[in-house]
């Protein structure tokens, strides 16, 4: 086989071990020994090819089963297992129908990546794939219909075309394909346990939240500004406002008021947002506004959620300081749950609160020097010691005196409390990596974050008292950036594709088809105009694909097929069809033309074989590539040989 017959089959192969080896990273090492040995095991390692397979299949078949009950992720096995069949069909291919084989396991392979994870990666391997698995499958195809090295210049001549309608019809099949309403919960075959977002729920324990130390650089969402910003910006979560001594609570809130009327004041945050199990809008400072595309459960401590756990883009417009957020329409009632001490509290906590912020000077002024003196006194460390207090809250400030942002923020709401001062914790992410590419910020999970807020003059203003409490600054390259935007872009556009997007898309489709005829068309006249250019768009592809096909509906009607820019060799072939036609031969219609001049030859004898060899000459022109003008008068005396064709003896 040539190389570039070879090719597409190995670009299969490769595609299904390398997604492979990006979703299941255990089984990395095996993918790429296999890979290497599926590329040059034909080239050159002959003695693989010997190897008793049957012997091999079946301790394979037998040894899986038992490496699944010894503890062996049951991911891991199916890799393991499909790792070993496409070995098994490379190193010991036959004929094509290995190669269709081969083609099938590097499918499973590619459903299997999809189902364990939703790397961007993926799109590489998606991509790859459709390329190459017409390709391949073609000159298997080819193989097996000719067995000759003839049919490689066909498949180059017209082997793409295949490719072209894959990638061509996969767009509108993946916007239009009906999404599911509901969450689709799919087996762990990875058995690798979900990081969950342990401290956006509304009862956290005080050292709980383990993802708020998550040094990761995974994105959480990304958010371009109205105008540029330079401080640190903290997104609010999750605000927790009730607590028993060793955990936070978010009590039952009252629906949020309404925003105000609308004005030109305000930075406007457009947010990508990935999906998450909690459903929480990430918002800063005092909310004016915000648009979603569902809808949104607002409350009255400024808590946004949404009952959709996948991929979002929304926008909400804010006043800053973008560290401070007011509360609408909060009285005093409301605000008796943010001064509830823990009962049975210790007692050094009220004697510590007076010590650091005194007794003198106004509300923000004693809370202040509050957060100071927690900057002053106490370390930050993400490494907690053993308690030897019940308590954590006392442990952390009369014994470790060391502790993480949870710490610092739990401490800094109760001794705002002990003063006589509204507090409540905020969990969220603060700061973020700037784009130098676009300028956008983008949040990730390293970013999260704990503080308090206190109400000071008719606000909640954000106290941070964790030492050095600053956003972690991810060193990344221009490619890097390219690669991370690539990765909102995947999960946000592609992974977090669903019935709602999908309606907006309708929607808006149906609204630029309308608007030539309405200037503000509504839902319904969206709907309609929707409807009015699928119908428009079906009757132009089947009006194509009927003038395409006229001599494909000429022959199934029995008459001569229509005379276009075909070239005289084509030519040649319908005038001899004409005149088997007018012989009374009636050649059935769903036979291609080799397969049709085949036919007359078993039915006619010698007198046909003129018909088998202009069929061939019509397919070298056509798929070969071989000079329409070199071969017309080849093709003009084999019709002519056809003028001696006689009729069937039942018309005679």
């Amino acid at each position: 086989m040539t190389v570039w017959r070879e090719a597409p089959m190995l670009a299969l192969v490769l595609a299904g071990f390398f997604v492979l080896g990006v979703t299941v990273v255990p089984s990395s090492v095996v993918v790429l020994v296999a890979a290497v040995l599926c590329v040059a095991a034909p080239r050159g390692i002959r003695v693989l090819r010997e190897l008793p397979w049957a012997v091999l299949t079946a301790g394979v078949a037998c040894g899986l089963p038992v490496a699944f009950l010894l503890g062996i992720p049951f991911a891991l096995v199916l890799v393991l297992a499909l790792t070993y069949l496409q070995l098994r069909y490379r190193l010991a291919r036959r004929g094509p129908h290995d190669d269709q084989a081969s083609a099938l396991i590097a499918t499973l392979m590619l459903v299997l990546a999809v189902v364990l994870d939703d790397t961007p990666l993926l799109g590489i391997g998606l991509l790859v794939w459709a390329v190459a698995l017409p390709l391949a499958l073609l000159r298997a195809e080819l193989e097996t219909f000719r067995g000759s090295s003839r049919d490689a210049g066909r498949v180059q001549r017209w082997g793409l075309r295949p490719v072209v309608a894959i990638l061509v019809l996969s767009v509108p099949v993946f916007l239009l394909l009906p999404r599911l309403r509901g969450s689709v919960h799919l087996p762990d075959l990875a058995a690798v346990p979900e990081v969950s977002r342990t401290g956006f729920t509304s009862q956290v324990a005080l050292g709980g939240g383990a993802s708020l130390l998550l040094d990761s650089e995974t994105p959480v969402f990304r958010v371009t500004t109205s105008v540029p910003l330079t401080e640190s910006v903290y997104f609010r979560g999750l605000t927790l406002d009730s607590f028993d001594g060793t955990t936070w609570r978010r009590s039952d809130r009252s629906p949020h008021d309404g925003f105000p009327a609308a004005s030109n004041v305000g930075v406007r945050f457009d947010v990508e947002l990935e999906p998450s199990a909690d459903g929480l809008l990430f918002t800063t400072g005092r909310v004016l506004s915000l648009d979603a595309p569902v809808s949104v459960d607002a409350s009255s401590d400024d808590v946004f959620q949404v009952r959709r756990h996948g991929s979002l883009r929304y926008s909400f417009v804010a006043v800053g300081p973008f560290g401070a957020g007011a509360a609408p329409d909060v009285d005093a009632g409301d605000l008796h749950i943010y001064r509830t001490l823990p009962k049975g509290r210790d007692a050094r906590l009220s004697r510590l609160a007076v010590e650091l912020g005194g007794t003198e000077g106004s509300r923000e002024e004693r809370v202040r020097r509050v957060s100071e003196g927690l900057r002053q006194r106490y370390a930050y460390t993400r490494q907690m010691p053993d308690r030897t207090e019940t308590d954590p809250l006392t442990d952390f400030l009369f014994v470790q005196q060391e502790g993480h942002c949870e710490y610092f923020a739990s401490a800094m709401a109760v001794l705002s409390r002990e003063l006589g001062v509204p507090s409540r914790v905020v969990n969220g992410y603060v700061g973020g990596d700037r784009s130098p590419v676009d300028g956008s910020l983008l949040v990730r999970e390293g970013h999260a974050h704990a503080w308090t807020e206190v109400w000071l003059e008719d606000r909640w203003v954000v106290i941070d008292a964790t030492p050095g409490a600053q956003a972690p600054a991810y060193e990344r390259s221009s490619v890097q950036w390219r690669l991370d935007q690539l990765e909102v872009a995947w999960r946000t556009l592609i992974v977090g594709y669903d019935a709602q997007q999908q309606r907006e898309w309708a929607l808006g489709v149906g609204s630029s088809v309308a608007r030539p005829f309405a200037s503000s068309p509504g839902p319904e006249v969206a709907w309609v105009g929707l409807g009015a250019g699928v119908l428009a768009l079906a009757t132009a592809l089947v009006g194509l694909w009927l003038w395409r096909g006229r001599h494909w509906v000429a022959q199934l009607s029995g008459q001569p097929p229509p005379e276009g820019p075909r070239g005289r060799v084509a030519a040649s072939y319908d005038r001899a069809r004409r005149v088997v036609r007018r012989a009374g031969w009636r050649v059935p219609a769903h036979l291609p033309p080799v397969e049709a001049a085949e036919w007359l030859v078993a039915e006619v004898g010698d007198a046909a074989r003129p018909l088998l060899e202009l069929a061939w000459l019509h397919y070298e022109v056509r798929y070969g590539g071989a000079s329409d003008d070199e071969l017309a008068g080849r093709a003009a005396v084999l019709q002519e040989a056809l003028a001696e064709l006689t009729a069937p003896p039942s018309t005679r």
